[in-house]
C-alpha cells in the first residue's frame, strides 16, 4: 500500500507536465507540505516508541512535548530533541546525518541534510507566505533524499 507522500509524488507526476507555471508552483507547495507532513508524522513516531520502551513516564512526556512540533524538525531541531535521549544518541545522529551528506554528494551530488532541510523551508514560505524557495523539480528531487534523514534519526537510537 503506497504512503499519502507516494501518492502525492504520483499525483504531481502525473499533472506536472501539463501544468502552467502557476499550477506548477502550486504543485511544489502541495508536495511539500505533504512531505513535510509525513516527515513530522515518522520522526513523532520514532521518537515516541524509543521513549516508551526507556519508561512509560518518559513515554508520555515526549509524546505530549511533540504535539507542540508542528513542523519544527529541521535537523538542528531534531538534534536538540534526540539529547533528552542522552548525549550517545544526539552524537550518533549528528554523524550518522553527516555522513548522509557525503554519501548523497558523492551518488547524487545533491546533500540530502540540505534537502531535508529546503523542503520544510518550502514548506513554510508556502503555507506562511504563499511563495517558494524551490522549484517543482527541486522539490521532486529533494523529496526522493530527504528520507536519509529519517533513516539518521532511526539508527541513531540503534
Amino acid at each position: 500500500m503506497a504512503t499519502v507522500l507516494e501518492d502525492a509524488v504520483a499525483l504531481v507526476g502525473a499533472l506536472q507536465a501539463g501544468a502552467d507555471e502557476y499550477r506548477q508552483a502550486q504543485l511544489c507547495g502541495y508536495l511539500s507540505v505533504i512531505a513535510v507532513r509525513e516527515f513530522e508524522i515518522q520522526i513523532k513516531a520514532m521518537l515516541i516508541s524509543h521513549a516508551q520502551t526507556c519508561h512509560a513516564a518518559f513515554g508520555t512526556y515526549v509524546t505530549q512535548d511533540l504535539d507542540k512540533l508542528n513542523g519544527r524538525i529541521k535537523v538542528d531541531e531534531i538534534s536538540d530533541r534526540l539529547s533528552r535521549f542522552g548525549t550517545a544518541v544526539k552524537k550518533k545522529f549528528i554523524d550518522l546525518h553527516k555522513q548522509a551528506t557525503v554519501d548523497s554528494l558523492q551518488a547524487e551530488k545533491l546533500d540530502a541534510v540540505n534537502a531535508y532541510n529546503s523542503l520544510i523551508l518550502n514548506r513554510h514560505q508556502f503555507v506562511h507566505k504563499g511563495s517558494l524557495t524551490l522549484s517543482l523539480t527541486e522539490a521532486r528531487k529533494y523529496v526522493d533524499l530527504a528520507p536519509r534523514v529519517l533513516e539518521c534519526v532511526a539508527n541513531a537510537f540503534k
